[in-house]
């Protein structure tokens, strides 16, 4: 009877440091993510688009789900003229449900992003 307690204690013990192990590496990917976003958000800020870029995408290797991210990438993928792979982002966006009545102003980011392809229509065709 004591073995079959002394064992079942010994696994629980196992299977609480799994989980412990586990959870640490979730907190550390997570740390690493948001640095990420914000050491982009802030070289967005300063005009570093490639900075902000590279640090989008390892945000986003993190968690693809990174909204503000993603939202960010969209931008700095205009900002290079790479307009298909910024609308791939903004549908991303969109798929996972990100709508107009949220805080994340995909609407604005759209808007824009057909005003620019107009533009460049316009200019091309002159």
């Amino acid at each position: 009877m004591m073995k079959k307690i002394r064992k079942l204690i010994i696994s629980l013990i196992q299977i609480a440091a799994v989980l412990m192990v586990n959870a640490v590496i979730e907190v550390i990917a997570a740390n690493s993510e948001k640095k990420h976003y914000e050491a982009a958000l802030q070289a967005y800020n300063q005009g570093n688009i490639e900075i902000a870029y590279i640090h989008l995408k390892k945000a986003l290797q993190q968690s693809e789900r990174n909204l503000p991210a993603k939202l960010l990438l969209a931008k700095v993928l205009i900002d290079k003229n790479s307009y298909p792979a910024a609308e791939q982002e903004l549908n991303d966006l969109l798929a996972q449900g990100v709508d107009n009545n949220c805080d994340l102003p995909v609407s604005h980011l759209a808007n824009l992003f057909v005003h620019n392809v107009n533009l460049l229509t316009y200019y091309a065709n002159l």
